[in-house]
């Protein structure tokens, strides 16, 4: 960081960035990057410090979780892991509609509790 004094001489200023910094994901950098407001030059500070300590908590949780091997190999997927179920639901669901058990006869018309249970169904399919 530069700063001008008043005399205007300029003045470097090097801060030493912490170690648990590095635990900060690319994705939190990336959405602070995208998020942080750039209107005026007050609003940046003030938008920045409102989401440091959301970071920082995020920061202490990566590194709790790097000390433990298996979560994190597994954490490293997590996008992967949500696709994959997504696209397990989406099978699972395919699965069940195709061979549901639909009968092509159509129930009378006088209808009993729990003798059809699916009979707005019967009632689309005619």
């Amino acid at each position: 960081m530069e700063i001008v004094r008043h005399d205007r001489t300029m003045e470097q200023i090097v801060f030493p960035i912490p170690e648990i910094c590095n635990y900060l994901t690319r994705e939190t950098k990336q959405r602070v990057y995208n998020t942080a407001e750039r209107d005026e030059q007050g609003t940046k500070v003030t938008d920045f410090f409102e989401k440091c300590h959301d970071m920082f908590t995020e920061m202490q949780w990566q590194k709790k979780l790097k000390s433990q091997a298996v979560l994190s190999t597994i954490s490293n997927y997590m996008s992967l892991w949500s696709r994959l179920l997504f696209l397990l639901a989406l099978m699972n669901n395919l699965i069940v509609a195709l061979f549901y058990p639909y009968t092509t006869q159509l129930p009378s018309e006088s209808w009993q509790p729990g003798r059809h249970r699916n009979q707005f169904i019967y009632k689309i399919k005619a």
